[in-house]
């Protein structure tokens, strides 16, 4: 079981240990809390990512043909050369963490420059469908 906290409960622990590792050096509680604050707002995308990294959108980039044959569990196909247009049907944010594979790693490859073109910042390309296999296994997918 895993357990999530809230996006405002990530902000809160990022306040906290700001003021923590920053000592008062000469700052009233209040500058140190706005100083603190303004770190906190540059961090949100960060701070947003992190809330969501638990959740993985894995893509099999693939033809259809080949994710029939085999595919990771719970695996979205999508073929590299249609990423661009489909990926809005999938309704992920462009802030989510998307994990792409296909046989070797070459068309995953192309899907994710794809992808960070439009704004995916947390595509990735894990390879061949044996080392998604792997990554699979140490996320408990």
């Amino acid at each position: 079981m895993s357990v999530r906290f809230p996006e405002m409960t990530y902000i809160r622990l990022l306040y906290i240990s700001y003021w923590l590792l920053n000592p008062n050096r000469g700052m009233t509680t209040h500058e140190l809390q706005i100083l603190a604050l303004h770190h906190v707002v540059a961090l949100a995308p960060l701070v947003t990512a992190l809330a969501r990294a638990r959740e993985i959108t894995w893509i099999d980039v693939r033809t259809a043909e080949e994710f029939d044959e085999s595919h990771l569990p719970g695996a979205v196909n999508m073929p590299h050369e249609h990423i661009g247009t489909q990926i809005a049907c999938l309704g992920v944010g462009k802030d989510s963490v998307i994990y792409l594979y296909c046989e070797t790693g070459r068309r995953a490859g192309l899907a994710k420059e794809t992808l960070h073109a439009l704004g995916f910042i947390l595509a990735a390309n894990l390879g061949g469908l044996e080392e998604a296999r792997a990554n699979a296994d140490q996320t408990n997918v």
